[in-house]
């Protein structure tokens, strides 16, 4: 089976780009998805999802350049775990590392006064935007 993870959602904050030592660009946005669901009197309920999402190279710009907080995104990706200590106690963190994004509708691009879903969809998914191992050590990303 392959690990694979697909988000629907919208982002939380604004994305912020940053660059890794090596110089490849870099974000992580969180990604907010709603289940909606009955009980058993017929009551709607929701519950919210928050995912922590790394888009890399060019996606991370795109991104960056066009996503503000509130938009739609759609993402295809890989769960990943890792952890790293701080003040001698071991952190545990769980993201999913996108493969490929999709945007559009509901919000504002930057820059623009027209909605998003007035321009055409976005989609970026370059398997080379991969980090190498030596960028991938996400500790030295100051977020």
């Amino acid at each position: 089976m392959a690990n694979q993870v697909i988000l629907f959602g919208h982002l939380g904050q604004d994305p912020e780009l940053r660059y890794t030592q090596g110089g490849k660009a870099v974000t992580a946005i969180s990604v907010a998805t709603t289940e909606v669901f009955y009980d058993r009197d017929g009551n709607k309920n929701e519950s919210t999802e928050w995912h922590r999402v790394i888009l890399w190279e060019k996606q991370a710009e795109v991104a960056a350049k066009f996503l503000t907080k509130g938009s739609k995104v759609y993402i295809q990706g890989k769960i990943t775990y890792r952890s790293y200590e701080q003040d001698g106690a071991k952190k545990y963190v769980t993201e999913i590392v996108a493969k490929s994004m999709e945007f559009g509708g509901g919000a504002q691009a930057r820059g623009s006064s027209q909605p998003q879903q007035a321009r055409p969809q976005t989609q970026t998914n370059s398997p080379q935007s991969q980090p190498s191992q030596a960028d991938n050590n996400l500790d030295s990303v100051p977020f």
